[in-house]
C-alpha cells in the first residue's frame, strides 16, 4: 500500500482542493479556488488547511477549520478523502491534526456540521469524541436538516 502523507496545504493544491471540495464533498455552497487562495493569505493561528497526498504526490483528500479567538473555539470546514483511501484512520490523523491545532490557538471547543443523512460522517465525529449538539432545521435551504457536533479540546476550569 503507498504511504500517505498528511501536509498544510500550499498554493499548488488549490485548483485540486476546490474540485474536490465540490465534486467529492457535496459542499451545499460552493468552495471557488479564489476561497482556498484567500484562505491561504491568512495568519497560521487563524486556519489551518491540510492536504493528504500519496507517496507520489497525487492529491488524496482536504481538511480545515477556522479559528475563532473571540470565542476560542474552532470549526471544521471540510474533512474528507478519496473514497480509496477511507477506513485507514488518515481522516481521524486529519482530524487530530485539527483538534491539536485548536488547542495550540488556545481554544476549549471544536465544533463541525454534517448533514442528518450523513450515518457514515456522524460515525466518524463520534467515533472521534464527538458528541451531538443541536439539530439545525432547513439548515442547508433545500429542506435539509444538520446536526453540529462539537468536542471540548482542553480540560473544562473549574467555576
Amino acid at each position: 500500500m503507498e504511504q500517505t502523507r498528511i501536509i498544510r496545504m500550499e498554493e499548488r493544491h488549490v485548483d485540486e482542493a476546490a474540485s474536490f471540495i465540490a465534486r467529492v464533498l457535496d459542499e451545499p455552497q460552493e468552495v471557488t479556488v479564489q476561497d482556498l487562495e484567500d484562505f491561504l493569505d491568512w495568519d497560521d493561528d487563524e486556519v489551518l488547511l491540510l492536504v493528504a497526498e500519496t507517496g507520489g504526490g497525487r492529491f488524496a483528500g482536504v481538511a480545515g477549520v477556522v479559528y475563532e479567538d473571540w470565542n476560542d473555539t474552532a470549526t471544521i470546514e471540510w474533512i474528507g478523502l478519496i473514497p480509496e483511501l477511507r477506513g485507514q484512520s488518515i481522516g481521524s490523523e486529519m482530524l487530530n491534526r485539527m483538534i491539536e491545532w485548536t488547542r495550540a490557538q488556545g481554544g476549549r471547543k471544536i465544533y463541525v456540521d454534517t448533514g442528518v443523512e450523513e450515518v457514515k460522517a456522524l460515525a466518524f465525529y463520534e467515533k472521534n469524541g464527538f458528541s451531538r449538539e443541536a439539530v439545525l432545521r432547513d439548515w442547508y435551504g433545500d429542506g435539509s436538516d444538520a446536526v453540529v457536533l462539537s468536542r471540548r479540546v482542553t480540560e473544562a476550569s473549574a467555576p
